[in-house]
């Protein structure tokens, strides 16, 4: 049976592994930034900013774009930190046991 397409983007919200990823990868920069949550958030909120950083939510690319650039970063920046520290929470195993990036 086919799945809808939001069916198919849903292991890509709130609580599925890249969130988390997503999450740690702010928490770690923020961080290193010696940032506060309230610090880095800005016009949002500070709570919104630990709901990212838990992984109960993920930003909108305006949001995402907003917290990068407190931190003087790009969201491509902030993504491709992501994609360098954490590929492991995003990704599947085969049945071989090999990583494989989820392209589905």
């Amino acid at each position: 049976m086919l799945q809808s397409s939001i069916a198919k983007y849903e292991r890509w919200g709130a609580g599925t592994p890249f969130a988390v990823s997503l999450g740690v990868t702010l928490r770690r920069l923020r961080t290193a930034r010696g940032l506060t949550q309230r610090q880095l958030a800005g016009p949002l909120t500070a709570s919104f900013v630990s709901a990212v950083e838990t992984g109960r939510t993920v930003p909108s690319l305006a949001a995402l774009c907003l917290l990068a650039a407190r931190m003087d970063m790009s969201a491509a920046e902030v993504l491709l930190d992501v994609n360098a520290h954490c590929t492991s929470g995003y990704t599947e195993r085969r049945e071989d046991g090999q990583a494989a990036a989820d392209s589905r």
